[in-house]
Formats: C-alpha cells, sequence, structure tokens
C-alpha cells in the first residue's frame, strides 16, 4: 500500500514538472535559434562601377514599427538622365513602401545620392536586401550592386540586438507609458469638469423648477 502511494506521489510530481520542462526547453531552443540566425548577418557586399561607385548605410530599426532603413549611397562619374535603381526584398520582410521599389534618376558627375529602402521583418528568419544600379541602355554587365543579408527574431527585432536598439526601445517604451498617462489625465480632466457643469446643470433646472412651483402654490393660496 505505501509503495502505491510513493509511485502516486511520484507520478504527480513528475507531471507537475512537465510543462515547466518543456517551458525550459523551448526557451533553450529558441536561444539555440537565435544564436543559429546570428551567424546569418553578414557585412554588406558591395559591387561598383566605373560609372557608379556605391556603399551601403543601414540605421537603427525603429522599435515601435519595427521598420529598418537601408540605404544605397550612389556616387556617379558620368552625367545621365537614365540611371535606374531597382530594390528586392526576399525573405522574411517586406517593403513598407512599393515607390520605393524602383527609383529613376537623372544624376550629374561627381554628384552622391541616396537611394533609401524601408524594410519591415515578418518575424523569425533570414531576409535578403539586394539593391541595383544601372544605365539604362547600357552594357548590361555594368550593374552596381548592394547585398546585405539579415535574421530577425519572432518578435521582428534585427539579430543582433545593437546598443543603439536597446536604448531607442528602452525610450520607446518610456514615451509609450508618458503618453499612455497623459491620455489618461486628459480623459479624467475632461470627465471631471464635465461632470462638475453636469451637476451644476442639472441643480440649477432643480432650482428653477422649486421657484416654478412654490410660485404657482403662492398663486393658488392667493
Amino acid at each position: 500500500m505505501k509503495l502505491k502511494f510513493v509511485l502516486v506521489g511520484a507520478l504527480i510530481f513528475f507531471s507537475s514538472l512537465s510543462p515547466a520542462l518543456i517551458h525550459a526547453q523551448g526557451q533553450l531552443q529558441l536561444v539555440e535559434n537565435e544564436e543559429t540566425l546570428y551567424q546569418e548577418d553578414r557585412p554588406a557586399d558591395v559591387s561598383s562601377t566605373q560609372a557608379l561607385e556605391v556603399s551601403f548605410k543601414e540605421y537603427t530599426q525603429n522599435p515601435s514599427t519595427k521598420v529598418a532603413r537601408f540605404e544605397m549611397i550612389l556616387k556617379s562619374n558620368v552625367d545621365s538622365d537614365r540611371v535606374r535603381v531597382t530594390w528586392t526584398i526576399s525573405g522574411q520582410s517586406i517593403a513598407t513602401n512599393e515607390n520605393q521599389l524602383i527609383r529613376n534618376l537623372t544624376v550629374q558627375a561627381g554628384q552622391t545620392y541616396s537611394i533609401p529602402i524601408d524594410v519591415k521583418p515578418l518575424g523569425y528568419g533570414v531576409t535578403e536586401v539586394y539593391g541595383v544600379a544601372k544605365i539604362v541602355g547600357a552594357d548590361s554587365n555594368q550593374l552596381a550592386t548592394v547585398r546585405k543579408n539579415f535574421a530577425s527574431n519572432n518578435s521582428a527585432e534585427i539579430l543582433p540586438l545593437t546598443d543603439e536598439y536597446n536604448q531607442a526601445k528602452v525610450f520607446s517604451i518610456i514615451w509609450l507609458i508618458v503618453r499612455t498617462l497623459v491620455i489618461g489625465l486628459v480623459l479624467i480632466a475632461v470627465g471631471f469638469f464635465g461632470f462638475r457643469r453636469f451637476v451644476k446643470w442639472y441643480k440649477t433646472d432643480d432650482r428653477e423648477q422649486f421657484e416654478k412651483d412654490r410660485s404657482e402654490t403662492l398663486k393658488q393660496i392667493n
């Protein structure tokens, strides 16, 4: 009998541990997956031509919208009104503004131009941002390109999480709290003054009705 109780107790104990073990195992797997994703983050691959020199710039991701901006910095060594820049986004992200995907430019020799693309990760996975600059009608092999691979976690945050992003995230949270408090205080103030005006109106209406009833009573007595 004692053995039976011991076995039942052990079964209950291990059953209670199962959810915790499963959760811990899931968290460990998530950490391992994110560490694997870190390896997908690579420096931008840049290729220029004699006519078009390009470089690549990446901005800190917006913690609120999860949108990240990338830029092709284009320096032209020729005068042309037929330069076209196209962006291709593949993987676990989308372009938030389709008008940025294709840009037609008129360039002058010695001038530098910035061509941005705003990208929003959709969740866990790897994204490739690929930009091409060319002179339309020229040799098809003369392509200036920029290519950037990056990884994002389940929260659509670009990995690895930088100090700049973490600081922006803290500021975003503080701003959200402050904005919520301000809106709450405004609503409370509006409700308070609205209630006071209602009470004042209600009391005024009662007083007028009382005076009217009193006048009619006095008329009946007289």
